[in-house]
């Protein structure tokens, strides 16, 4: 019973500050908040540009037009922020392919991983600042908070390591059994990783903007905490932006709602802010981020893709694929 407790504690805690929110709408700075939003569509443009810049390197004879994989991008984006598990990144390679022709799902898999070498790297700093500043609970401490995504892990560290390493046997499985049935399944899994064979292109064309998107990214943050009138300054930002990061680590909610919350509290205990405006900011920004994301999804996949219909992407996918 005591993981069906914690979330519902957890889920309750959600509750009561998305009711603090909504109770301090007036209080908001709109145009702060629109500055945000504008930073956060500049975040995932850029990434598209590493995005891009990483297919034409393995589709260097096709059109890798930049407005699909942006369309893409922003999509898995949005669908991120409303379901768990980042089904988004799935969402993301699905309609990519869609915007290559002669492409296939294992290069553009192997292409959306290579995004993630550098994202690790700035991730673990991040969760590096955030402990060694003591800005959120030990690990002794991590059971007792209410935040299901990270005290259910906490109170049974056996079985995440179970569960890891589980999956990782699953990955392994799927991996050689896709390599065993699917001819040159190995051979797109490099094509999409070309890049890395050339590492001043790949700091170049992919590390470069991906880092001026982790620049955005602080600036939304940054400009979010100002609207919802919370302690601002390069250091709040960058432990807003570390706590978010800690708390989609293991994503059993949309975005670690919960787990957000918690952590924040913890991590601003020193601030002069009241719990009240810190809940209303982690909130506040999820719902933001939601709507806005759901908003932006829909405009960019109706103009790229002509159709919001998801069955008939799909569709159209496997018809080339049969035509071929």
């Amino acid at each position: 019973m005591l993981p069906v407790a914690t979330f519902a504690e957890s889920l309750e805690n959600f509750l009561d500050a998305a009711s603090t929110f909504f109770s301090s709408l007036a209080a908001i700075s709109w145009s702060l908040l629109g500055w945000a939003l504008l930073f956060y569509t500049l975040m995932i443009l850029v990434r598209s540009r590493a995005w891009q810049n990483t297919l034409k390197a393995a589709y260097p004879t096709e059109r890798v037009p930049y407005s699909g994989i942006a369309a893409s991008n922003i999509a898995g984006f949005g669908v991120n922020a409303i379901l768990p598990a980042r089904i988004g990144d799935a969402v993301k390679v699905v309609l990519a392919k869609e915007t290559i022709e002669r492409s296939s799902f294992a290069a553009i898999f192997s292409s959306f991983l290579v995004q993630g070498i550098f994202d690790t790297v700035v991730g673990l700093l991040l969760v590096l600042f955030v402990l060694s500043r003591g800005l959120v609970p030990p690990l002794p401490e991590l059971p007792n908070i209410s935040a299901f995504d990270l005290s259910f892990w906490a109170a049974n560290p056996t079985l995440l390591a179970v569960a890891c390493a589980l999956t990782a046997l699953v990955v392994l499985v799927l991996l050689w059994w896709i390599g065993r049935h699917v001819r040159n399944f190995m051979v797109h899994l490099k094509q999409g990783a070309i890049i890395l064979t050339t590492p001043r292109r790949f700091i170049r064309e992919v590390v470069s903007w991906q880092a001026l998107g982790w620049v955005f990214r602080l600036a939304s943050v940054w400009l979010m905490l100002a609207a919802f009138n919370v302690e601002t300054g390069f250091e709040p930002a960058l432990v807003a932006t570390s706590v978010q990061t800690v708390s989609q680590i293991v994503p059993f909610t949309p975005g670690g709602a919960g787990a957000q919350q918690a952590l924040l509290v913890a991590a601003f205990a020193d601030s002069p802010d009241p719990t009240a405006e810190l809940l209303s900011y982690s909130v506040g920004q999820q719902v933001t981020i939601v709507v806005w994301g759901a908003l932006l999804a829909f405009a960019a996949v109706l103009i790229v893709f002509r159709t919001v219909d998801w069955r008939s992407i799909l569709g159209s996918a496997r018809e080339r694929k049969a035509e071929r």
